[in-house]
């Protein structure tokens, strides 16, 4: 459900041609993207794909767990399991939709939305992922600018490391915020403005020091501008070499080198190729949430996250929008 989603996807018109065909579509379903979608969507979508159909999904994601991963969507949501159940919710950005697959457990019906088309493995592997609560996971491929819903359909809507990647951030909660019913729940989690001083890529194994980083807002002129599987190319083969120098390091020592060379990948990946990486502060999005009808807005975020900070809030039932 993107713009020009028949034009793209040609394969899939080609295999369904006669079911097509029946359902009399307009000829505005098959046109191709607006130039604003193929100028300022399409990149993003391009690169999170070659992120999201390249990460093993048996891997961690961000160095957590599945566990972990639920433990941390509760508290953006602002939840319990118990009140969770029965809920129906949006995974908003939901990369493979491993996750989205996971707080189907919770006994509510699940929609993962993605603009990539590798939202759909999570969902393939859906049995496993959810269980008897499989039939309750749904994936769309929409754009978080259009979202394909009507106003007001979820209990709640999770979204992570995923709206400061879009044209603007501001403008893309917008357009999610009015899913939330009078009483709904919204969580978000962003990049925060002040940046780790000793966050960036090493160029120098070893060493815990702020000349020894390359600034991801320096490499990002550049590897913004590299196409997707260059890029990707590149970084995993820096990940596997740092990941040997690390691991070999760790065994010498008796200790244990967690992280894996995908895991490394991916989480460079994620931070060096999206064509948008914007930085936000609590009380600006504090000031998003009560315009947009919110109540109960918090800062929900963890205790020792230092790259970014989440934000929950309640839609009031007073809200009229």
């Amino acid at each position: 459900m993107i713009d020009g989603a028949l034009y793209a996807h040609g394969g899939f018109r080609e295999r369904w041609a006669k079911e097509i065909a029946e359902c009399a579509l307009p000829d505005s379903a098959f046109r191709p993207p607006s130039k604003e979608f193929a100028a300022f969507i399409q990149p993003t979508l391009d690169r999170f794909n070659e992120e999201w159909q390249r990460h093993p999904l048996e891997e961690r994601t961000w160095g957590l767990g599945q566990a972990a991963r639920l433990d941390h969507a509760l508290r953006y949501l602002g939840w319990t399991r118990e009140e969770a159940r029965g809920k129906v919710i949006l995974d908003a950005g939901c990369g493979t939709a491993k996750l989205t697959c996971g707080m189907a457990t919770w006994g509510g019906e699940v929609v993962g939305m993605d603009l990539a088309p590798g939202c759909v493995r999570g969902w393939s592997q859906r049995d496993a992922l959810a269980g008897t609560h499989a039939d309750r996971v749904h994936i769309v491929q929409g754009d978080l600018n259009a979202p394909p819903f009507r106003p007001g359909i979820f209990d709640g809507i999770h979204s992570t490391g995923v709206l400061h990647h879009t044209p603007n951030t501001r403008r893309a909660f917008e357009r999610v915020a009015p899913l939330v019913r009078p009483g709904g729940s919204f969580g978000v989690w962003l990049y925060k403005q002040n940046e780790n001083p000793l966050s960036g890529v090493p160029w120098l194994p070893f060493v815990r020091a702020r000349w020894a980083l390359m600034s991801y807002s320096d490499l990002r002129q550049v590897t913004t501008r590299l196409p997707p599987r260059v890029l990707y190319v590149l970084i995993s083969a820096y990940a596997y070499l740092f990941h040997a120098l690390y691991s070999t390091a760790a065994r010498l020592r008796g200790r244990r080198h967690d992280q894996t060379a995908r895991e490394r990948t991916t989480s460079l990946f994620d931070s060096l190729a999206p064509p948008f990486d914007w930085k936000h502060n609590f009380e600006e999005v504090r000031g998003w949430f009560l315009e947009a009808g919110f109540d109960d807005v918090r800062d929900s975020s963890l205790p020792d996250d230092a790259n970014g900070f989440a934000v929950t809030g309640r839609r009031s039932f007073s809200d009229v929008r």
